[in-house]
């Protein structure tokens, strides 16, 4: 197996492992269209990951950071989570690991670096397409990072140059970014116009790996 090291933060005292990166597909497929919409190809500016089953990244983070941050890594790194191990090694110094898979591995960085304040040293990305932000959009709300103050700020930005997706399988999708970053104008566009178009979203089959059920409740 191939092992990637992404150093978010050089000194930090915690390893993310992300195994199967690039796994996940957020587009729903509705019983209307006659062709279901194929996931998009994703490029990754860390490595090649045409066999993703054989790469594993680890992302060096703060784990300090992760807990002001997010919600799970507080419940995750303040009790005895068997979730997470210390990483063997001869010499110090000792990193803890987490394990995680599937996730975008490209949206895992952005998430990362915005919450290590990285993202204004090498300037937020903008112009992201909308199957990016929804990667991005699980990452955060699996994590429960959306209330961040740092997180907030970015999405602010990038909820100013979202444009939906007029495909219709891709209102759901749309709609799950908006929930996901609590952008209450494309919410309530979105709702009626999901509801309008696929009627509810008992029809929604398969949903594939969009969470939309966990938002909704």
């Amino acid at each position: 197996m191939k092992v990637i090291r992404h150093d978010v933060d050089p000194d930090g005292d915690l390893l993310i492992v992300l195994k199967r990166p690039n796994s996940l597909n957020l587009m729903p497929h509705l019983p209307m269209d006659d062709f279901p919409w194929p996931p998009p190809h994703y490029g990754s500016i860390l490595v090649d990951l045409s066999n993703k089953d054989d790469v594993q990244i680890e992302f060096r983070v703060f784990s300090l950071l992760l807990i002001r941050s997010s919600m799970f890594f507080r419940k995750m790194l303040t009790s005895p989570w068997k979730e997470t191990v210390e990483e063997s090694t001869a010499s110090p110094p000792r990193l803890l690991r987490v394990p995680a898979t599937d996730w975008n591995a490209d949206a895992l960085a952005v998430v990362l670096d915005i919450i290590h304040d990285r993202s204004y040293e090498y300037a937020i990305p903008h112009g992201l397409s909308n199957f990016f932000l929804a990667h991005v959009a699980a990452i955060v709300d699996y994590y429960q990072c959306a209330e961040c103050p740092r997180i907030k700020a970015v999405t602010k930005q990038w909820e100013s140059g979202f444009r939906l997706d007029m495909i219709t399988n891709a209102w759901i999708m749309n709609l799950y970014i908006a929930l996901a970053f609590s952008w209450k104008t494309f919410r309530s566009t979105l709702v009626p116009l999901v509801l309008e178009n696929s009627h509810d979203l008992t029809r929604v089959t398969p949903i594939y790996d969009l969470p939309m059920g966990e938002t909704l409740s």
